[in-house]
């Protein structure tokens, strides 16, 4: 009896969620016509900032958790490649990047000036 109840339950929530799933729940049309006017263009000065907090953040960091982030984010290498440029394993590169980016959060809020989120 519980197999079935489970089985009905089970059949009944995605019954609804496939029929809920299909209708539009707003569509661009009525956005617009309420005023949207679509996503705004960022200005070159609020990346020029995100470029000057990246740059602060790193510069706080020690030399080797500022090169795995580097190789890691502004390269867009992959773990493998950043092993081989920086003669380490796999493994270490991982944790290393773990421990650089743990670190830079706990700078954030004294480099930056941002409070934390939990």
């Amino acid at each position: 009896m519980e197999l079935w109840l489970f089985q009905l339950t089970r059949t009944m929530i995605a019954d609804y969620w496939r029929t809920r799933s299909r209708t539009s729940i707003c569509s661009l049309e009525a956005l617009l016509d309420t005023g949207w006017e679509g996503p705004m263009e960022e200005s070159q000065s609020s990346d020029f900032t995100a470029a000057n907090r990246v740059q602060l953040l790193l510069q706080a960091l020690p030399e080797r958790y500022r090169e795995i982030l580097s190789c890691r984010y502004l390269l867009n290498l992959s773990i493998r490649d950043t092993a081989r440029r920086m003669g380490l394993s796999v493994a270490n590169v991982k944790v290393l990047q773990f421990r650089a980016l743990k670190r830079a959060s706990k700078l954030a809020p004294a480099v930056l000036g941002v409070t934390q989120t939990p």
